[in-house]
This record gives structure tokens, sequence and C-alpha cells, in this order.
């Protein structure tokens, strides 16, 4: 028999524990061996100083306590799917926009508008706040405001800022080489402010940049390890199929081995023949079925070959097998068809082929089956309800990472459940022909007793408005 430390006032099982309240005051759990436990330790703590005198589960997880002079209490502990690193340190408010991740011998480096790259050694092993490393300007970086970071095959991670040129940073020898230490760099086109780098199979890498347009190059290493360029060509707006719908370019897709998709601010979307070196435009508003809108800061392509394009106003997406049609359809989501935010920053996709986007109101999660969406906001435990423009990454076990505004988030797509609690609801108004009766202005039947199944009204009301409202006491 259990020898109990104090006289027990309640007792109550809850989520696989049993939770006593002591006469005195404080309470304790213990686990179904009763042994303590730590159970609800991070959000009870304050109740160690209340004297509780009666304990009830109730419907949501809900624990309601009684106590003896603070009132009616509710305990409500809430999971936390969605991981969450801030880019502010000790806690201080910093804006360190989040703009791209890598994995890099074993640490996450996470591209920040003006604050470099921040590598956090172990991400992966460790559940505790990971020191931190900073890579910065002018020791190791061009510039500190990071919008690109692709780890190629080639053991290189190359590295996109508001600098000329681009920065790369050897994994073999751990070292940083900036543009003007890659041998070459100044016999060829100048350029800069590069948002997005995509490696091709032959190893040679596509930018995007924010005025220069579409850059092809290729860097080669020595046994030494030095960089030296082998060859550049840039590809500029020239309003015709020689060059990309302008040359502020924020997106880059592949598409098989010949085709480059080009994502345009304010531009619109191209497509590169890599053979022919022809692009071709689509644009918004030129014929029924096209794009949402021109203004285009994300792609992605996913398993099925659909593109997907996040504009300024609503996501849009494509067959790939379609892009040759003089007018192929693209079919659109925008906040009518419940995007939280018209505003697509960055897409990706889980292994259930479940499309993801982050918005300016949070993430949302498409089921390409269906077209039902489910969205999630700061409330959920988001950095913010403002994501980044290109700021997303899946790493090898499937866990996706959103960058936004304070920080990013990263999670595991199959740990995202939606509730099955469905609430009761309450019939709180009821409109006549628009117009409402008030309280004494209805007859309420009994079900128990009254059994008529059909009713006259009025023509004048033949149509009626319910206000319901869901029962549910989280917030309250």
């Amino acid at each position: 028999m259990m020898q109990l430390p104090h006289t027990l006032t309640s007792i109550v099982f809850y989520k696989d524990h049993y939770l006593m309240a002591w006469s005195n005051k404080g309470y304790s759990v213990y686990n179904d061996l009763f042994t303590t436990d730590d159970f609800l330790k991070d959000i009870t703590k304050q109740l160690q100083d209340i004297r509780i005198t009666s304990l009830a589960p109730g419907s949501e997880d809900i624990l309601w306590l009684g106590t003896d002079g603070n009132g009616i209490m509710k305990l409500y502990p809430r999971t936390k799917p969605f991981g969450l690193i801030a880019t502010s340190d000790n806690g201080m408010a910093s804006n360190r926009p989040v703009r791209a991740f890598c994995e890099v011998n074993g640490s996450l480096w996470v591209a920040t508008k003006g604050s470099g790259i921040i590598a956090m050694s172990d991400f992966w092993a460790k559940k505790e706040p990971q020191p931190r490393q900073y890579v910065n300007a002018p020791e190791s970086l061009d510039n500190n405001s990071v919008y690109a970071l692709t780890r190629g095959n080639d053991g290189l991670v190359y590295i996109g800022t508001d600098a000329k040129g681009i920065g790369v940073y050897d994994t073999r020898n751990k070292k940083f080489t900036k543009w003007n230490g890659v041998k070459g760099f100044d016999q060829y086109a100048e350029f800069g402010s590069v948002y997005a780098i995509l490696q091709d199979d032959d190893q040679s890498l596509w930018l995007g940049t924010s005025g220069y347009g579409l850059v092809h190059l290729k860097i080669n290493r020595d046994n030494n390890g030095a960089l030296s360029l082998g060859f550049l060509e840039r590809f500029t707006f020239t309003n015709g199929d020689t060059g990309p719908a302008n040359d502020i370019i924020y997106a880059l897709a592949k598409s098989g081995q010949q085709q480059l998709w080009i994502g345009c601010r304010y531009g619109g979307l191209s497509l590169l023949e890599k053979k022919t070196r022809r692009f071709k435009t689509f644009k918004a508003f030129t014929y029924n079925g096209s794009l949402s809108n021109n203004d285009v800061l994300s792609l992605f392509e996913d398993s099925r070959n659909r593109l997907w394009v996040g504009t300024s106003y609503g996501l849009n997406y494509l067959d790939t097998k379609d892009a040759n049609l003089a007018a192929p359809q693209f079919k659109k989501f925008t906040t009518a068809d419940g995007l939280p935010n018209n505003t697509v920053h960055a897409i990706s996709e889980d292994a259930s082929g479940q499309v993801w986007v982050s918005t300016n109101k949070g993430l949302a999660k498409i089921n390409t089956a269906d077209g039902k969406i489910f969205y999630y906001q700061q409330a959920d435990g988001l950095q913010s309800n403002e994501f980044s423009d290109g700021a997303v990454w899946k790493d090898a076990s499937g866990v996706l990472y959103f960058g936004g505004t304070y920080g990013f988030n990263h999670f595991l797509p199959q740990d995202i459940r939606r509730s099955a609690w469905q609430p009761k609801l309450l019939l709180s108004g009821l409109l006549m022909g628009g117009s409402d009766n008030g309280e004494n202005g209805y007859t309420v039947l009994d079900e128990a007793t009254q059994h008529q199944q059909s009713f006259s009204v009025s023509r004048k009301d033949n149509f009626f408005e319910l206000d319901m409202k869901a029962i549910s006491f989280l917030n309250t």
C-alpha cells in the first residue's frame, strides 16, 4: 500500500497520469506505477503555492481546478509540432529575416538578411539550444545579406548575397572564397545580388539575380583547392525570346534535363530551352487561364511534374507537359479558395505529395487530391505570420524548414495533425426573411413531446439565416 505524503483533497486520472491535490497546498503527479513524474511540470510550477480543492477533466483535454482563494483554473497542455528557432540572441528582439538553409558537415547553416550566416553545430543531434557560430563579412563573406545557399554535388557550397558575384565554401578544406578570389572572375561580365542558385547536372550553376538577369557559370576546383571560372554567360531582358521576362529573378526550378523555369518579379514566368537558348514567357491577364499575377516570388516542381508558381496574388500550378501549348491553363488558389493570404513566398512538398506554402499570414498545406487547404499561424507556434521569399528547404529525413521575419520553423509534416474534436454548436440567432423577431417571437419545440414534421411560414419569410457559435473553453 502506498503511503501518501500529505492529506489528499482530490485525485484525477488525466492523460495516463494521476494528479493528487494536497490539503495544505500544492499537488503531485504520479505515473501508472505510482512513482512521481515530471508530467506538466513546466506549465504548473505556479500551482505549488495554491490550495487545490477539486480536480475535474473536461472536454478538449482541459483539466479544471477548483481552488481555495484563487477561483477556477484550467490546464491545457498545448502540443507544439512546429519547431521554432529565433534569430535573436539572449531573448532580445532582432529583425533578422531568414532567407535560405543548407546542411554543411553536420551543421545547419541559416542564411539571414543582414547578419550573414548562422551555423548551428549538431543541430539534429540535440534538443537543447545549439551553440551558434556566425559567418560574416568582411572576414568570410562579401556581404551580410545572404539570400541563397546551395550545396552542390561537387563538395562546394555556393552563397548568394547582395555583393558582386557569389561566395564559395569548400567543405573539404573548410575554406571560404570570395568572388575576387575566384581566378578569372574579372574576365567576364559583372553581376551581383544573387537571390537564387540552382546547380545543373553538369555541375554548372544557374543564378537568379536582382537586376542582372539570369547568369550561367561553372566554377572549377583544382587538386590544391584553388577555384577558377570555367565560363560565364548572362541572359538579360530583350523583350523577345533571347532573354527572360525581366532582369529581377527571385526563383528558379529545373524541369527535366533541358528546361529551366525562371520566376521574375513584376515580369511573369519564363521557360528556357537550354539547347536552343530560347525563352518563352507567360504573362498574367493575357488569356483566360493565364497566371494570376506577374509578380513571381517562388517556384517548385513537384513529384507529379506540376510546376507551382507563387505570386504576390495567389498560387498557380501547371502540368509541365502543357508548357508548349499556346495558352496553357494555370489552375489557381487564392484566399477565396482557403489560402490565408495571397502572397506566396515559398513552396515545397511533403512525402505524401501534399504541397506546403508560406505566406504573409502563416503556412498553408494544400491537399492536392481534393484541393482542401489547412493553414497555421503564429498562435500555432510559427515564428511570426510573415515569411521570406524562397526561404524553404527539405532535409534528407523529410523535415521542412520555412524561414521568416523573426527566425524559422522546422517540422515533420506527418506530425502536423488536425484536432478531431467536434465542438457543440450554440444557436445564437435566427432571422426569418431578414428580420429578427426577438427572443419572444419564436416557438421552441421540445423534441421529446413534439412530433410535427412540417411547418408553414408566410411568403415574406421564405428564407432564413442561422447564427451559430462553436462552444469552446480553450480561449476563455
